[in-house]
């Protein structure tokens, strides 16, 4: 489901001509699009492409007030940024991130013109973003209106991914070991210093063997819907352990009983500042 960055001296969202395989944090069974979505972040850093090499504008990116600015000198007459209606500072799993907000929807979409136009925005605004230079390490995430974020690029001087930022335990093979490495890892006091606003990973109740939803293990939060944002914030945490569980399914759920199912080889696509 996420896709660990390569390691460089320098990661760049997309190339300008590049086509940027977006990674979304989202139901993975097109059948489970209509009981849960995927919380929310913001329009963020992709799979981590070559550098730009160079930015349209005069100044590197320091700030979202810079790139909202450079958004808007840029690009201002473009179709999709009339749909960027905030961009932020922020943290995202404790890894510094700017997130672009939307007002686009795909989760419960059953309509393929919709997807269609709004992956085309999507890939436009990341060939935007993947166009400057950022002067510190940086995530970008794009979140949609329905909660899901998608993990658009990293760039950073001595920026590292995931796995080589930290000293991480070993994978967890069983659910209760995924709950102790996800308490050592982003508990309090644990390795990864989340940000102020950060309050996802308090609603982590339990992991549990997933027998009854046929998934390896099953994370049951206190979050209301599978619509918060930061429930895209669990899954993101989850996915970062790298659990072997992931190839059987990690079924992750709300309080009002929808949730989202988990695959894949999992890892963290965020990039962090080398300490």
């Amino acid at each position: 489901m996420a896709l660990a960055p390569r390691s460089s001296a320098r990661h760049a969202p997309v190339g300008r001509a590049a086509t940027l395989a977006l990674l979304t944090l989202s139901l993975l069974a097109t059948a489970a699009l209509a009981l849960a979505g995927c919380g929310g972040g913001s329009s963020g850093s992709g799979t981590p492409g070559q550098s730009a090499g160079g930015s349209s504008g005069a100044q590197e990116i320091a700030s979202a007030a810079d790139l909202a600015a450079a958004l808007k000198r840029d690009h201002g007459d473009a179709d999709w940024y009339a749909d960027v209606t905030d961009v932020a500072d922020t943290t995202v799993l404790g890894a510094p991130a700017m997130v672009i907000r939307t007002p686009w929807k795909l989760v419960g979409e059953t309509d393929p013109a919709v997807f269609d136009a709004v992956n085309a925005k999507e890939q436009a605004l990341s060939e935007a973003l993947g166009a400057y230079d950022y002067a510190n390490t940086v995530n970008l995430i794009v979140l949609r209106v329905d909660g899901t974020l998608q993990h658009a690029g990293g760039e950073g001087v001595d920026a590292r991914p995931f796995a080589e930022a930290f000293d991480l335990p070993p994978a967890p093979t069983k659910p209760a070991e995924l709950k102790q490495w996800l308490e050592k890892v982003y508990g309090p006091g644990g390795i990864v210093k989340l940000g102020p606003d950060e309050d996802w990973y308090g609603s982590i109740k339990s992991v549990k063997p997933g027998e009854s939803v046929s998934a390896a293990a099953i994370v049951e939060t206190s979050l209301p819907t599978a619509t918060d944002p930061r429930f895209s914030m669990v899954q993101l945490a989850v996915s970062s352990s790298s659990t072997p569980m992931l190839q059987q399914g990690i079924w992750i759920s709300a309080l009002d009983g929808t949730g989202a199912s988990m695959g894949g080889g999992g890892g963290s696509p965020l990039l962090y500042p080398a300490p």
